[in-house]
């Protein structure tokens, strides 16, 4: 019998599908709870939705181990601001901020990281605020973006249905349809939908959300 081939390691990847998007006087970030290793699912109950700080989270899609990684070295030079005198240890820091230090590990490290970032948050200058964060380190703001494996599915349906100025509800139900619709044709986008509501000067709300049957004509 010849022996098993030595096959590389595979890492798990939590590139399924994120969202985030503006709604009036807050964000919403969501994803969905799938992680997976090539075609084999390794996990339903992936909580994607990661604390930076009081006033911003971010969702990682990519391999995991490497948006953990970053992710890290971003809250420990996010520490390092207080500690050299750059904000107060009161004082939350800008969106822009948070998502700029992710982006200088990225393109210090350039192809290194093979992972992918969306921010949602607020702060005292601009209020709420929703940031992209590919692997190849482009930073820009969106009123709504999406990513994953799922992302490319979906892209088409938020480019029609969102709208500015869409209240809290009807925004969580454009996220909810639209993380059913990736999980109805992306094998790596499953599990359930966690979300995260922020408004200005409040924690994040967090909300578990069961998917829906997606009407057949979307």
């Amino acid at each position: 019998m010849n022996p098993a081939p030595n096959l590389p390691p595979q890492q798990e990847s939590c590139g399924t599908t994120t969202i985030a998007c503006e709604f009036t006087g807050g964000v919403i970030l969501a994803a969905d709870s799938r992680a997976s290793l090539g075609t084999y699912v390794s996990s339903q109950d992936t909580d994607k939705l990661m604390r930076l700080t009081d006033n911003v989270y971010c969702a990682c899609s990519g391999w995991a181990g490497d948006a953990q990684a970053v992710t890290d070295l971003a809250i420990y030079r996010l520490e390092l601001d207080v500690a050299d005198g750059y904000r107060e240890s009161t004082s939350v820091p800008s969106v822009y901020r948070v998502a700029r230090i992710f982006q200088n590990i990225l393109r210090k490290r350039e192809g290194y990281f093979k992972a992918s970032f969306i921010f949602a948050g607020w702060d005292n200058v601009k209020g709420a605020q929703v940031y992209a964060l590919p692997a190849s380190g482009v930073l820009t703001r969106q009123n709504v973006t999406c990513g994953g494996s799922g992302s490319a599915y979906i892209l088409g349906y938020v480019t029609h249905q969102w709208r500015s100025g869409m209240k809290r509800k009807e925004c969580m139900e454009f996220v909810r349809t639209t993380l059913s619709l990736a999980m109805n044709r992306d094998y790596a986008t499953g599990g359930y939908i966690r979300v995260g509501v922020m408004k200005f000067g409040e924690p994040m709300e967090r909300i578990v959300l069961q998917p829906i049957t997606p009407n057949p004509g979307v």
